[in-house]
Order: structure tokens, then C-alpha cells, then sequence
């Protein structure tokens, strides 16, 4: 009964009007924070599909004007004193058009150029460079403007280190452990992973273990774990595929 009782509070609570209006401004989730980007990854195929239809494929030349303006919201504003929210709640770097669209067509954008990509003369050692100073950046601005997952560093890292994939490939063996972990679980254990961790932390409390020894072990158990299930999601998946082609 308490049980019952606890639960319908916190639903009470987190599922609030405010809450549920944020989920579909700023696709913050009920839920672990990090989740975001399933709604907001929504919202960019939604988008493509109605810009498809009048202005096909001339949308993804946008994202250079998009990533800055996410710099200028998300990570600038304060030192250049322009307002970056709305009712100090809703922050316009949260919005999809800005925390998601301009990376969504940023891949769509390296997709469509691949060849031209593949052609540019960058050496290899000179994209290593680039993720290294990038690297760099992104602490001293972590150190001169706020914390965040976004810097300008992070954009020259994400960037060389795309392009170092499509000109360097052959690197990368079509049927290695590392490919297919990026390729077919990765997705999935970004999405669990933080569940695992809080129910791993829950099970090791009720067993009794020191949870500040347990924190140097408990990555471990959550990383073993979050690939396990990934890979059961995977099979599960591919054998429904499977059965649906046989109809």
C-alpha cells in the first residue's frame, strides 16, 4: 500500500504541467537527463521530412550559422551579456533547433559530400593535431566560460575526428569488435547506461558493500552490464527482422 502511495507521489510530483510543457520545449525528460536527444532527434526528422517536400536538401548548408548560434546561447552569452533564456527556464540552447538540428545536418551534410570529403588533402598527422589542440580548447574554455558538453574545441574535435574516419577507413576493419560496437550497440548503451548504474548502486546498498570502495569498481559492473543488454536489444531486434522478412 505504501508502495502504491510512494509511487502515485512521484508521479504526482515529476509529471508536473511545467514538466510536461518542457518535454516538448527543450525535450527534457521526465527521466534521466540525458535522454534528450530522442525527442529532440524526433523534432529533426520531423523537419527534414516537411523541408523535404519545398526546399529538399538545401536545409543542411545551414548548420555552420546553427552551430554558431548554439556557441552564442549556449556558451558566449553571459560574457557578451545578451539574454540566453526565457523566464530563466527555458534556455534557447536547449531548443532542438540548436542543441540537435545543427549536428543532425552537419552528419547529413559530411554524407553528402563524402567524396568531396574523402578528396581533401589532409594529412593524417595533421587531423591528429587538429583533435588534440581541440582537446586543449575545450579546457581553457571550460576554465574561461562555463561548463558544458559543447565547445568550440568540441566542434574541431567531433569535425577531425569524422573526417579522419571517412579519409582513413581502412583503418577500421569492417568486422572488428570495435565497428561493431559503434555501429550496433553503442546507441543502446548510451540509453541504459545510467539506469544500470543506479540499479547496480541500488542492489550493492541493499547487499550491504561499501559504497565508497564500490565506486572505483562500479564502472565496470555498468559498462559489462550496459553491453550485455545491448547486445540482447540487438539480437532481439534483428530476429524480429528476420521473422517480419519471412512473411
Amino acid at each position: 500500500m505504501g508502495g502504491g502511495k510512494g509511487f502515485y507521489e512521484y508521479i504526482r510530483t515529476t509529471i508536473t504541467g511545467w514538466a510536461v510543457l518542457k518535454f516538448f520545449i527543450t525535450n527534457d525528460p521526465f527521466r534521466y537527463a540525458h535522454l534528450w536527444f530522442l525527442m529532440a532527434l524526433a523534432y529533426c526528422y520531423i523537419l527534414m521530412l516537411l523541408f523535404d517536400k519545398i526546399y529538399p536538401r538545401k536545409l543542411v548548408n545551414c548548420f555552420p550559422v546553427l552551430l554558431l548560434l548554439f556557441l552564442v546561447f549556449g556558451l558566449w552569452g553571459n560574457r557578451m551579456h545578451i539574454q540566453t533564456s526565457l523566464y530563466d527556464e527555458i534556455y534557447f540552447k536547449n531548443l532542438f533547433i540548436l542543441r540537435a538540428l545543427p549536428f543532425f545536418l552537419a552528419g547529413m551534410w559530411l554524407r553528402k559530400n563524402h567524396d568531396t570529403v574523402k578528396a581533401w588533402t589532409i594529412s593524417e598527422k595533421n587531423l591528429i593535431i587538429a583533435i588534440f589542440f581541440g582537446s586543449l580548447l575545450s579546457l581553457g574554455e571550460r576554465k574561461f566560460f562555463v561548463e558544458s558538453q559543447f565547445y568550440l574545441g568540441s566542434y574541431i574535435v567531433a569535425g577531425a575526428m569524422m573526417i579522419y574516419a571517412m579519409k582513413y577507413n581502412q583503418r577500421f576493419h569492417e568486422n572488428s569488435l570495435l565497428t561493431y560496437a559503434g555501429r550496433e550497440l553503442s546507441m543502446y548503451v548510451y540509453i541504459i547506461h545510467i539506469a544500470i548504474g543506479h540499479t547496480v548502486n541500488i542492489v550493492a546498498m541493499k547487499n550491504g558493500i561499501d559504497m565508497q570502495k564500490f565506486l572505483y569498481v562500479n564502472m565496470f559492473f555498468v559498462l559489462i552490464l550496459s553491453v550485455l543488454i545491448s547486445q540482447g536489444i540487438v539480437y532481439i531486434k534483428n530476429n524480429y527482422v528476420k521473422m517480419r522478412g519471412k512473411r
